[in-house]
């Protein structure tokens, strides 16, 4: 029986890459882990090797001293370590990602891994970059040539883009399609569990990410058109009741604010024909897009890295020490015609995921949705070509995976006939 073979790029401390890693070994397999610098690989291996894992799951690190993964930008040099892989998992920054799939379809094409295809996804999260892994039509576009291989080229396999997109599909296919639904809303954040001190948020993934979802403009559907809009706008800012979704938090505070951002990935460009609005927003705690709006965005992961740091000291301060508790809330609504009815309806399906011991809530939402569509991917049940995973999975295969690791919840709401 053929064991599947991992290969994560990126890990260390608090990083998306260990959670993936963890979730793979889950099942039988083979994970290996390998980062640029050689102590996040000791740290994550040191970390799961004392977590539970399945009978016969192996987890094998790869030292990079030799600089190897310092050739992932060059397309005729791909690390040897890749033919060992069914599937390279790309927790890096997201402007390597085009250039690790590249390599990956070098591997591919000159058939390098002697055992089966190699096949490539990546938590992405940067649209232009995305843009350009799946929708480019040269002749030498990367999805082309996945397509050509017989390989599932899949970026955006994180929260959202990812599983918001894919809980997105899911309600889709719940509707009537011979008219575009009316709208689909991604709501989604990662928040610490009290609010204390500006600017009310706490570090849960790269700056560099909240940066180009915070200043870029948007990609959305507008009446069924693409539109570009403007990031974080008072426009589009909402002040929303969560109180039913966070019965744990030891605020008062119940409410959560809304904006939209630029978190939709590649979506639009599928849904153009099916959807008439479409939007992703980001939740936030009150106050914090006031504060966000006042910070020239030329600085801002300078500026916002102090505004952390002065809002840890004031935490400790009122005597709160040790790992900050986290959540993150994913809520996915969609409004059209009920498949079966016929009658106007609104559909919802959410999800809160809280922090533990060994794991933030990003890392659990993020990391082990990857994991889960990376597992999929390697098992070939992905579309061939480039496609993001709410468009290369089948949703339901991909919630299946996931039903022990999440609770999601579904609603349904009547609107007329």
């Amino acid at each position: 029986m053929h064991c599947t073979k991992y290969l994560v790029l990126g890990c260390g401390p608090d990083s998306m890459g260990d959670a993936i890693a963890w979730r793979l070994l889950q099942e039988p397999c083979i994970v290996y882990v390998t980062d640029k610098n050689p102590q996040n690989i000791v740290q994550t291996f040191d970390k799961l090797e004392q977590l539970p894992r399945a009978k016969n799951a192996k987890l094998k690190k790869i030292k990079t001293e030799d600089g190897s993964l310092d050739v992932l930008r060059q397309k005729t040099e791909p690390p040897i370590f890749f033919k060992n892989a069914d599937i390279v998992i790309s927790a890096l920054p997201a402007d390597l990602n085009p250039g690790i799939a590249d390599s990956v379809l070098f591997v591919n094409e000159k058939n390098i891994k002697k055992d089966g295809k190699l096949h490539y996804c990546d938590l992405g999260g940067v649209t232009r970059i995305s843009e350009k892994m799946i929708l480019d039509d040269g002749a030498d576009c990367l999805s082309r040539r996945a397509a050509a291989c017989g390989v599932s080229l899949v970026p955006d396999c994180g929260l959202q883009p990812g599983l918001g997109g894919v809980l997105g599909m899911y309600l889709l296919s719940q509707l009537d399609l011979k008219e575009p639904l009316k709208s689909l809303k991604i709501e989604v954040g990662g928040l610490p569990q009290n609010p204390i001190a500006p600017p009310f948020y706490k570090k849960l993934f790269s700056l560099n990410g909240l940066e180009e979802i915070y200043f870029k403009k948007a990609l959305v559907l507008r009446s069924g058109k693409l539109r570009k809009v403007k990031g974080i706008s008072e426009e589009s800012y909402e002040i929303l009741d969560y109180g039913d979704f966070l019965p744990f938090i030891c605020t008062r505070e119940k409410k959560l604010e809304t904006a939209i951002t630029g978190g939709l990935g590649t979506l639009p460009y599928f849904l153009k024909k099916h959807v008439l609005n479409l939007e992703e927003k980001t939740l936030r705690w009150p106050g914090h897009y006031e504060i966000i709006r006042n910070i020239p965005c030329l600085n801002f992961t300078q500026v916002f890295e102090k505004m952390l740091a002065q809002r840890e000291k004031v935490r400790q301060s009122f005597g709160f020490t040790g790992k900050e508790p986290d959540f993150v809330v994913l809520r996915v609504i969609a409004i059209g015609k009920d498949r079966w009815s016929k009658k106007l309806v609104k559909l919802e399906r959410a999800l809160c995921v809280l922090s533990d011991e060994n794991w933030t809530s990003m890392q659990k939402a993020t990391g082990f949705s990857a994991a889960v569509m990376a597992k999929l991917v390697a098992k070939g049940v992905a579309a061939k070509g480039g496609f993001p995973p709410e468009i290369a999975l089948k949703p339901e295969l991909v919630l299946s995976e996931l039903k022990n690791d999440f609770s999601i919840s579904e609603c349904k709401y009547i609107l007329g006939n």
